[in-house]
C-alpha cells in the first residue's frame, strides 16, 4: 500500500501516539519515533527506534518537528515528519473516472452531479483533478460507481 508523508504538526503527532488516528511519526530519513516528554518551552523528547537498539537515546526536537543539534535547527534527515496510508485512489492517465466539482459550505455552493470522463494527471500543489481537460476538486473510479452518473450522491467507500 502507498503511503503518504506530510509536514510535522505536534497535534496530528499526539493523535497518531494515543492510536486516536493511523500513522507513524518518523524522521526524513524514516527512522520510527515515540514522544517521551514536552517542555514547557514547547520543545519535544524523541525517542529514536533503530535497527540496532529498540529503545535509543532521547533527543530534542522543537515543536515544528525540526531536530536540535547545536547550531542545526531543521533541515536535517533527522527532522520529523508523519507517515499515513494513502487512501486515495491512485488513477493513471486514460484511466476512465467520475468527477465532479464538491460542496463547499463556506461557498454556498451545492456539488455538481458527477460526470464520467478520462483522467490526465493531478496538481498535487492544487489538489485539482484534470479530466477531459478541464480541472474538478472530485475524482472516483468509474467502475463500481457507474450508478452515480447524473446524480449528487456521495460514493460509498
Amino acid at each position: 500500500m502507498k503511503t503518504k508523508i506530510i509536514p510535522f504538526d505536534i497535534e496530528t503527532a499526539k493523535k497518531i501516539q494515543s492510536g486516536e488516528i493511523e500513522g507513524k511519526i518518523i524522521t526524513k530519513n524514516k527512522i520510527p519515533c515515540r514522544i517521551v516528554a514536552y517542555c514547557n518551552s514547547g520543545d519535544i523528547f524523541i525517542q529514536r527506534v533503530t535497527l540496532e537498539s529498540h529503545n535509543d537515546w532521547c533527543y530534542p526536537y522543537t515543536r515544528k518537528g525540526c531536530y536540535i543539534d547545536g547550531h542545526l535547527n531543521g533541515g536535517t534527515d533527522y527532522d520529523l515528519v508523519l507517515e499515513f496510508l494513502d487512501s486515495e485512489p491512485q488513477f493513471k492517465p486514460f484511466d476512465k473516472v467520475l468527477v465532479r466539482n464538491s460542496y463547499k459550505a463556506e461557498l454556498c455552493v451545492p456539488a455538481s452531479i458527477w460526470i464520467p470522463g478520462i483522467f490526465q494527471y493531478k496538481n498535487d500543489y492544487s489538489h485539482l483533478y484534470f479530466v477531459s481537460g478541464k480541472a474538478y476538486w472530485e475524482c472516483i473510479p468509474y467502475e463500481g460507481n457507474e450508478h452515480l452518473v447524473g446524480t449528487t450522491d456521495k460514493p460509498k467507500k
